[in-house]
């Protein structure tokens, strides 16, 4: 039995409103598949925090927490440092109690641009982004050259088995600027 994650969406931009789409269903199921694919000895709720808010919601945070005066597509607030191992799971779980893996937030309009210029459809580039996230709060980062492509990698083989093709075929697309934040 695997675990359950709990996607806990709070929006502070209007604009996410407008989507014809069920994100909280979207997530969960992502969640699920990146539970089962690196989480497997877990059987306890897992929760995961998504803040959906615009450029000018995630400016301050990029600035605060990464030094960057600008909007980013992804920010991953994650509690892990390293990825996670069985042994570090069990040494940080408390039976009966979802263990918070982190927080991400998520940027409409820089989000929305970068679909439209890499020719992906919104809910496409929604779930990259959103696994890229989930990596982050298990500790997976893309400092080094041999971190980026084990990442990158995991990220096609999540997405792949959603059906969703790989992010990473347009050479632009790497230029992504999301990040993993540890406060």
């Amino acid at each position: 039995m695997t675990s359950q994650p709990l996607i806990e969406i709070t929006c502070d931009a209007a604009a996410w409103e407008g989507l014809d789409l069920d994100l909280e269903a979207m997530f969960t199921e992502l969640a699920q598949t990146v539970g089962a694919r690196l989480l497997p000895w877990v059987t306890s709720p897992w929760h995961v925090s998504v803040l959906l808010t615009n450029d000018e919601g995630i400016r301050p945070l990029n600035a605060q927490y990464r030094g960057k005066d600008k909007a980013t597509n992804v920010l991953s607030f994650g509690v892990l440092e390293v990825p996670v191992t069985q042994d570090a799971w069990e040494a940080l779980f408390l039976p009966g109690v979802p263990f918070l893996l982190g927080d991400a937030a998520l940027a409409f309009e820089t989000i929305v641009a970068e679909a439209d210029r890499e020719e992906k459809t919104l809910s496409q580039h929604l779930s990259h982004l959103f696994v890229h996230a989930l990596l982050h709060l298990l500790g997976y980062d893309h400092e080094t050259e041999d971190e980026a492509h084990a990442m990158e990698s995991l990220e096609v083989e999540i997405l792949a088995s959603a059906r969703i093709p790989n992010p990473y075929i347009l050479d632009h697309i790497c230029d992504n600027e999301s990040e993993q934040v540890n406060p």
